[in-house]
């Protein structure tokens, strides 16, 4: 979580709750809230896949079975 946004979050939440009332500021961070994934569900973070080793140029070894466990000892 990042919790550097706390102290600004109040202040705009207490500027604008000053500013248009407590009913309209409500209003406002629940479509802010509800709005809030937009940005990530239009990038192209939504499509993007992980790279395979073979894409970064290094070696698949693959996942170790209890052989080459037990010829490691």
């Amino acid at each position: 979580m990042s919790w550097g946004g706390l102290p600004l979050g109040g202040v705009l939440g207490g500027a604008s709750g000053t500013a248009f009332g407590a009913p309209t500021t409500l209003w406002i961070g629940t479509v802010g809230m509800t709005l809030s994934f937009l940005p990530a569900f239009l990038s192209p973070l939504r499509t993007m896949t992980a790279p395979t080793p073979h894409d970064e140029g290094g070696r698949d070894d693959g996942p170790a079975d209890d052989r080459q466990l037990s010829e490691a000892r």
